[in-house]
């Protein structure tokens, strides 16, 4: 539409600030003052610039500079709501300034630039290199003093494949990126320990910099000296190997490779990447392989070589088989590595959740590289955001209890797929496609329609998400959930229409004990707000005859026979698994998080699962030590009968 504002990027000091600008727009215009109250003071002691690279639908692309304490205003005048772009060549590159969806890959296009209160686009413009590289430092004899007496930044705001970016670099530092397919961070590993979201964290514009250190990426070897592995991928070129041993700097950038064609068999080994020490080793390990299936191998110095003489070393291998998820393994020298294929059997690890979203739960996805999902310019769907309030906030839309969900994006529209089989943010509630969710028990998430496609990321074209009709595991992509408790929603869920007596709160603390409890027994802690029961977890029971029964039927047990742990342990698993059965056990989880925070929990999902399908016997000989969950039962449950009685 001509007159949709859109925010390419923004820069307040040395701060990224595009998502925060693009929240403030109002009825396609902004008005924001350039302030620390508005942006945070993100260069303390300095009078900072805002700077926004804006245009109004297929409108020229504009730029505007606000100093700090000024208000920035933008709004589209009347008589340029179908004003074409002008696009203006830089003759020397014959690079296009504005934007364009029919720009060839990897080609870089500076659509704003600003150093200090000076619009520098033209001059940046000219500055990009034929192998479409920028690398310049931000000074005065480069740009001109475009605020004397002040300290200035050099803000660049650049297309990139379809991806709009934003570099900044204070006075007499330096800007420097390249036009390169998305990154993706296949494993790291520093010592024997795994640091692959780390080092997610910090990659910057498709490049990593960074020093290995404990400082940094903690002690994962202790007392002795570490190397810090890094297996990495460009789109679907070659997957590359960095590493650096303790204290020195590891730093790449993109350099083209051919692109890598790796087996789609299930039962098919590859070798992503690996290193012995401070060396790739790759081509040696790959020749390791057997029956192109399975691995085994010593890490020594007779096999690989001293890579670093005289250091105890660790040899990290990165592997996936068929179209999986890449899976890393690290063992110290001296010690044996076996990697074997795994037992796929289609869909034999999921499980169909019961209500794990509800009408009107709001959430974030992320696929399993870490990337969340937004929606370009398009509004198609595609995995492109660090993290989760950087995404689309998508909102669960059910029409029954047992219906498949639809999901309405933050921009109002709702996700169908097109005829190309993409999936789009262009629907109604009308038209919108019907989703089903699975978890598999190994942590992951999977998405299929009503027609039985299974959704997954389209690497070959920036990652966007794509209906597909393959039907085994590796094939579709398994994604992570983030879910957010705020106090909207729990002062929703825990409203109470009378009073509470003495035996409800009774009935409150022993559903804290049993549900809470359980959930903080296997390990959920960090997710779960463990301060005063809440009264809305009574509610959500009564809701249910059958759970309210099995509620009641393990209160008279405990009070029959409180020192039989094994049989209090085995009973509160019961009433757990008819929660699960009934529907209910997701919403008292969600009830239970912890309030203002994206979790993640699709692991979580799993790892209760994991506990409900185990066998009755193993299940009690796993809970059996945590005396704690079954003591508070027993506390609770005496209690409820000493108040309700």
């Amino acid at each position: 539409m001509s007159n949709e504002l859109i925010i390419y990027g923004a820069a307040y000091g040395r701060a990224d600030v595009t998502g925060k600008v693009r929240s403030l727009r109002k009825a396609q215009k902004l008005s924001v003052k350039a302030s620390n109250e508005v942006f945070d003071d993100s260069w303390p002691g300095v009078k900072k610039t805002l700077v926004v690279v804006y245009s109004y639908g297929n409108a020229t692309v504009q730029q505007q500079v606000a100093r700090e304490g000024e208000s920035l205003n933008i709004f589209q005048p009347q008589n340029s709501a179908n004003h074409k772009r002008s696009d203006r060549l830089c003759l020397s590159l014959k690079s296009i300034v504005t934007p364009s969806r029919q720009q060839q890959s990897l080609k870089l296009n500076i659509l704003g630039a600003a150093y200090g209160l000076a619009n520098v686009t033209s001059k940046a413009q000219c500055l990009v290199t034929s192998n479409q590289e920028f690398n310049q430092l931000a000074s005065n004899e480069v740009w001109g003093d475009g605020w004397p007496g002040q300290a200035k930044t050099l803000v660049v705001v650049y297309e990139c494949n379809k991806h709009y970016l934003v570099d900044i670099a204070v006075e007499n530092y330096r800007v420097h990126f390249i036009a390169s397919p998305p990154l993706k961070i296949l494993d790291a590993a520093y010592g024997l320990q795994c640091v692959t979201e780390k080092v997610k964290e910090l990659v910057h514009h498709r490049s990593f910099e960074a020093t290995a250190n404990n400082a940094t990426f903690g002690d994962g070897w202790p007392g002795t000296a570490k190397t810090l592995v890094i297996v990495y991928q460009y789109g679907e070129e070659q997957p590359s190997v960095a590493a650096a041993k303790e204290t020195e700097k590891l730093v790449f950038h993109y350099c083209k490779k051919g692109n890598f064609y790796g087996s789609t068999n299930p039962n098919t080994l590859t070798i992503l990447g690996a290193a012995y020490g401070p060396s790739d080793v790759t081509e040696k390990v790959r020749s390791l392989v057997e029956d192109g299936s399975t691995l085994e191998v010593k890490a020594s110095n007779d096999v690989f070589g001293d890579t670093w003489y005289g250091q105890p070393k660790s040899l990290v291998t990165v592997y996936r088989y068929g179209r999986g998820a890449p899976q890393m393994q690290v063992v110290p020298e001296h010690a044996s590595m076996s990697v074997s294929i795994p037992y796929l059997t289609p869909n034999v690890d999921l499980v169909e959740v019961n209500n794990l979203l509800e009408d009107g739960d709001v959430f974030a996805l992320a696929a399993l590289n870490g990337d969340f999902i937004s929606c370009d310019l398009s509004n198609r769907l595609v995995a492109s955001k660090a993290k989760a309030e950087e995404g689309c906030k998508l909102t669960v839309k059910k029409y029954g209890s047992s219906s498949p969900l639809k999901i309405q994006s933050d921009n109002g529209k709702y996700v169908i797929v097109g005829e190309d089989n993409y999936l789009y943010a262009t629907g109604n509630a009308e038209n919108a496609e019907s989703f089903t969710i699975s978890v598999s028990t190994k942590g992951g998430l999977r998405l299929s329609t009503k027609a039985g496609m299974y959704i997954r990321l389209d690497s070959y074209d920036q990652n966007l998400l794509k209906a597909d009709a393959w039907d085994y595991l590796p094939a579709y992509t398994i994604f992570d959930i983030a879910f957010q408790q705020t106090e909207a929603v729990l002062s929703k869920q825990l409203l109470i229409s009378d009073e509470l007596t003495a035996c409800d709160l009774a009935l409150v603390a022993f559903i804290w004990s049993l549900v809470g409890g359980f959930f903080l027994a296997i390990g959920l802690g960090p997710f779960i707000a463990t301060g005063e029961a809440r009264p809305g977890l009574l509610n959500l029971i009564r809701s249910s005859p059958a759970a309210w029964r099995a509620l009641m039927s393990f209160k008279d047990a405990i009070i029959a026979s409180p020192r039989n742990i094994t049989a209090v342990i085995s009973g509160g698993l019961g009433v757990i698994t008819v929660l699960y059965k009934e529907g209910l056990l997701w919403k008292l989880f969600k009830l239970l998080l912890k309030l203002g925070v994206w979790w993640i929990i699709t692991k979580v999902i799993a790892k209760i699962i994991q506990v409900i399908f185990i066998p009755e016997t193993e299940a009690a000989e796993l809970l059996a030590s945590f005396a704690t969950w079954s003591t508070q039962l027993v506390e609770s449950g005496l209690g409820v009968g000493q108040a309700c009685n």
